[in-house]
């Protein structure tokens, strides 16, 4: 979705987060267009992804003890 221009309403967002460590939290940040208000990080704040149970096997049998891994797919409208 790099450089996606004309684009109105909503769209959906979805990945796969995994990590040794866990992942606890995947917060959605898009560029500002124009003056609109950003954060002190400089991008507009979305949301928060939902994790999704069962959408993590894709991953190669040495990252399914990876904690959550049974949860690494999510999805953010």
């Amino acid at each position: 979705m790099n450089n996606l221009t004309g684009v109105s309403g909503s769209i959906a967002v979805t990945g796969w987060a995994l990590d040794d460590l866990g992942v606890k939290k995947l917060t959605i940040w898009r560029d500002p267009i124009g003056a609109e208000q950003r954060y002190p990080n400089g991008y507009v704040y979305i949301g928060d992804a939902l994790f999704v149970p069962g959408r993590g096997r894709m991953w190669s049998r040495s990252s399914w003890t990876y904690p959550n891994a049974n949860r690494a797919g999510w999805g953010c409208a």
